[in-house]
């Protein structure tokens, strides 16, 4: 009975661990997205970092193009989920 129990608590340490892991890699991932957006110099390249992100990810999107008075830029438009 006592090697079940080491048995099955060595089993939940290791999915425990791995579930740990796999959300650290996944931490790091997104830093690394932000972190790409982040370090664009201007709008153009944090836009260009962004769609790159969308596309490395199969996420569709499309740039809406408006103008307020004297300001103009796009808006990033993707749809998550239906």
């Amino acid at each position: 009975m006592t090697s079940k129990r080491v048995q099955w608590g060595i089993l939940l340490s290791l999915l425990l661990s791995s579930a740990t892991m796999a959300r650290a890699q996944q931490a790091s991932q997104f830093h690394d997205r932000i972190a790409a957006i982040v370090a664009g110099s201007d709008t153009a390249a944090r836009r260009q970092a962004i769609t790159e992100n969308l596309k490395s990810l199969g996420i569709d999107y499309r740039l809406d193009e408006f103008t307020v008075t004297q300001f103009s830029g796009s808006n990033i438009i993707a749809e998550i989920g239906t």
